[in-house]
């Protein structure tokens, strides 16, 4: 591994705490960069960061019941996520949402589940099948407690119409159901 980009906090520090600018989409991550500027800017943030973008996939895994299931959002934040016109495909990651609400765990880097499956150099899976079949056998290998969800992680290309835009060192701008 060259460098961890988990959407768990505990590998990878999130740019700020946040949630009490409520600020985010109902997937708890942000809908564009410009919403991040206030809290940067409120917080006097001078850090440089990386811009990342997140695709969820459209269900979760509830490990009790061994089902995927449609995953329960909080409405009232609404949702209004654009694609970026540029994005690497760093891999995917298995994140524990066991309050229903934040990200909190990733089980490949917070329990060292990388170390038995196969990770790329970003601590993520390379493919959609393989992130589904690790997610599956999360139960037996007794890690944090679910329900799971798969969260494709992109980095933003800069083009000339992001440059300005502020960067996050963790992957906390935007969530899309799209795999």
């Amino acid at each position: 591994m060259t460098k961890v980009y988990s959407v768990s906090g505990h590998a990878s520090s999130d740019f700020t705490d946040y949630v009490p600018f409520w600020k985010h989409n109902k997937y708890w991550f942000f809908n564009a960069p410009e919403d991040m500027d206030s809290i940067i800017a409120e917080q006097k943030l001078t850090d440089e960061f990386e811009l990342l973008f997140y695709e969820l996939y459209e269900k979760e895994f509830d490990e009790e019941e061994q089902t995927w299931q449609e995953i329960m959002s909080t409405e009232s934040f609404g949702y209004d996520v654009k694609s970026p016109a540029h994005k690497d495909f760093l891999g995917y990651d298995i994140v524990t949402y066991s309050v229903g609400t934040k990200h909190e765990c990733s089980p490949l880097s917070c329990n060292w589940l990388c170390q038995e499956a196969e990770v790329n150099e970003y601590c993520l899976l390379d493919d959609l099948d393989y992130a589904i079949k690790v997610t599956e056998s999360l139960n037996e290998r007794k890690v944090e407690p679910g329900p799971y969800r798969i969260v494709a992680v992109n980095r933003i290309k800069k083009t000339p119409d992001t440059v300005t835009v502020r960067n996050t060192k963790k992957p906390v701008n935007k969530v899309e159901n799209q795999l």
